[in-house]
């Protein structure tokens, strides 16, 4: 394919991608047409859209709502593949999980949760994400109709220069940002501060006990996880590198490898270990969520 065709390629999905937007947008305003305004407003509505990463990174500076907001009932407007773990932690007051694909795929669906939103009436709306999406977290931004609804001023990592211009007026209050780069965990220090934590810097969060774990996830010595895979291919480290990493980890340090991932990832892992020619511990697939948080 010449370099013609990939304009030409680039062009028409450009194309059609502002086609959905402008039909998102479009449908988004007939459902909000259809809601009368609540005529009280009461309670915080935080919107974390993205991947578990992400969340897990944000949760220390999540820990602070309660203070910024002390009394206000918080609700969590989260991704639906970490909302087992969301449920779990003492920050929030309630939780409305989110399916990402039916929230574009499905259009009852986004009526629907666009609906609950708008419907809710609170007082509150915060979308701490940086790279913000204008048909997820900023969507529902809008829907919130809070009559406060601050976010991040971003950048154009997710949406098209107009999708931000729309999206912005939607906001009562955009946090400025640095135009460094930055790691996640300063990005959420950052939004904090502009809410007013002025002296707030952010850690690696600390998560409470979840659950007890029983054999084979209790380990009783020393142990390191290893991750040889990765949702996205162009994104794996290769195999080989893994088993000399594996090799040297257990001779230099005696410790216990244990190799994790989806079920998917499992012949993956295997192959890790056996071309090291070491024993490890393959649990790819044999953990859930929360199990993989508490390992």
């Amino acid at each position: 394919m010449n370099t013609y065709e990939n304009k030409c390629i680039c062009f028409l999905k450009s194309i059609c991608r502002s086609i959905v937007v402008f039909l998102t947008y479009f449908l988004d305003t007939l459902v909000f047409l259809s809601i009368k305004r609540p005529t009280s407003f009461n309670g915080l509505v935080v919107i974390r859209l993205d991947a578990i990463g992400d969340f897990i990174l944000w949760l220390d500076s999540a820990k602070e709502l309660r203070i910024l907001y002390p009394g206000k009932t918080i609700t969590l407007i989260c991704n639906k593949t970490w909302v087992e773990l969301a449920s779990l932690l003492p920050y929030w007051d309630n939780i409305i999980s989110i399916d990402r694909n039916s929230m574009i795929r499905n259009p009852i669906y986004r009526m629907n949760k666009l609906r609950l939103i708008r419907r809710a009436g609170f007082e509150f709306a915060l979308q701490p994400t940086f790279s913000r999406e204008f048909r997820y977290g900023d969507s529902f931004i809008r829907a919130s109709d809070a009559l406060r609804r601050i976010g991040s001023i971003g950048d154009l990592t997710n949406m098209k220069s107009l999708e931000k211009v729309i999206a912005s007026k939607w906001y009562s209050y955009l946090v400025p940002s640095t135009n460094q780069p930055l790691m996640e965990i300063e990005r959420n220090a950052e939004f904090l501060r502009g809410i007013g934590l002025r002296n707030f810097t952010s850690q690696i969060p600390v998560l409470p006990k979840l659950k007890k774990l029983t054999p084979p996830l209790l380990i009783q010595k020393p142990y390191v996880i290893l991750f040889p895979g990765a949702l996205n291919p162009i994104r794996r480290w290769p195999s080989e590198y893994f088993s000399d990493l594996l090799t040297q980890m257990i001779k230099s340090t005696g410790m216990t490898v244990v190799l994790c991932g989806s079920k998917e990832e499992r012949i993956l892992c295997a192959h890790v270990v056996e071309t090291s020619g070491m024993a490890a511990l393959n649990l790819a697939g044999n953990t859930n969520l929360i199990d993989l948080v508490e390992l």
